[in-house]
């Protein structure tokens, strides 16, 4: 029997982990593990590239997404139109825009926005980048240790990417080793169907220092920054939606074996938010994640498994879920410790016409497990389908008891004119 899934989250990118807290897989976390610079995007091949391409594009997205479980409405179509242009700033800058038209067709909905856009100047020794974009730290993806920057999709969001964010950045670069600096000036956080996040603070930065060697890199980490999931609790016997401002230092590493990747990452945050007895309060929690990527031709297995430790715990710890058709807040006890894995397997055949990923994702605790399957057809060099199919299984006494059952089938078509 087909295992029921989770998401149009189902990207081959999420193959690493579940976010760490049942509010973090409710709402979501962020991305990757390098620096958002580099040198190679100055070269003058690429400017020359650049100056022989039109600087526009026009591409189409279109989506049909089914959830057999559904009790309204099974079926959900929309369509995204973007015109990307991009073009070289003299010999030294670049610049890029993307808007975005959105239309849903089950609710009406139209939105447009400028979805992504970047301005880049490069210096002798370092590069400023200013715009809405995508910023990534750490080294394990999805595993909300250090990825935390950028909104991750949530399970029933159509776009399966993360989302930028409006940050100025600056990068100075010292042979082997790299300083970065960021703020953000307009973080957002994620959305919950009928309640309003109240948001601690209006900015946040962080600083980044890295250093590569051979066959290995490490950065440390600090700053200052807002939960991306807000935190769910109950005050004066009323539900409320919290985003804490709260502190980060962090730590992570890589080493290459042949083709082969081991990731650590590490961060101790203080100031997240916490049910504790009748309250919201700030709490201290260390996150470590450590995945591999393993390569055997052009099949690519990864691996992860992140852990979270409260240290201060007590019996008092709670974790308020709401019930989705009485909207009843409810309580449930949080452990000192939560586990979860990530198990993903990628190829390709066909000459790379084809691709295909398949993705287990769970709580090691056994409360939560979830597949994640999407194939992908290069149909021409201007037209692409890609299929999924996404599920998710959970036990009725935890955090994901809501989502038990939740399943998503869906086909997109994409076209580039």
């Amino acid at each position: 029997m087909l295992i029921r899934l989770c998401t149009l989250v189902c990207f081959a990118g999420l193959v690493s982990a579940i976010p760490a807290l049942a509010d973090d897989l409710f709402l979501d976390d962020d991305f990757d593990g390098e620096f958002i610079f580099d040198d190679s995007e100055f070269s003058n091949q690429d400017t020359d590239t650049l100056l022989q391409e039109s600087p526009y594009q026009w591409w189409l997205k279109q989506g049909l997404v089914y959830d057999p479980k559904s009790l309204s409405e099974p079926t959900d179509s929309f369509t995204d139109m973007h015109l990307q242009a991009e073009t070289t700033l003299g010999l030294t800058g670049f610049a890029k825009v993307d808007i975005k038209a959105s239309q849903n067709w089950n609710t009406g909905e139209f939105d447009a926005e400028i979805y992504s856009t970047a301005i880049q100047i490069s210096t002798e020794q370092g590069a400023f980048k200013l715009g809405r974009y995508i910023n990534s730290w750490g080294e394990v993806e999805g595993a909300g240790v250090l990825d935390i920057i950028n909104l991750a999709p949530a399970l029933t969001d159509p776009d399966r990417d993360f989302k930028p964010q409006w940050l100025l950045g600056y990068s100075h670069y010292m042979g082997a080793r790299e300083l970065h600096v960021l703020a953000n000036v307009q973080p957002d956080v994620a959305q919950v169907t009928g309640m309003t996040a109240n948001v601690e603070a209006a900015s946040e930065w962080g600083v980044g220092y890295k250093v590569t060697g051979s066959g290995s890199d490490w950065a440390l980490y600090a700053g200052q920054f807002i939960q991306n999931a807000p935190t769910l609790g109950v005050a004066n016997g009323l539900p409320v939606l919290t985003a804490y401002q709260y502190d980060l230092l962090g730590f992570s590493y890589n080493r290459a074996s042949g083709d082969n990747l081991l990731k650590w990452d590490m961060a101790w945050k203080q100031g997240l938010g916490q049910q504790v007895g009748s309250g919201l309060t700030k709490v201290e929690r260390l996150d470590m994640a450590l995945g591999a990527e393993i390569n055997a031709g052009d099949r690519q297995w990864n691996l992860s498994i992140a852990s979270n430790y409260l240290p201060k715990h007590t019996a008092n710890y709670q974790t308020v879920i709401i019930d989705p058709l009485t909207l009843q807040p409810s309580w449930l006890p949080t452990s000192q410790w939560y586990t979860s894995y990530g198990l993903g397997v990628s190829d390709s055949f066909a000459n790379d016409e084809f691709s295909w990923s398949v993705n287990l994702i769970g709580a090691v605790n056994g409360s939560m497990t979830g597949l994640i399957s999407e194939l992908t057809w290069d149909y021409a060099d201007n037209l692409q389908w890609r299929f999924f199919l996404a599920g998710l299984e959970a036990s009725a006494d935890t955090a994901y008891a809501s989502m038990d059952g939740l399943q998503r089938i869906g086909a997109e078509l994409e076209y580039h004119f």
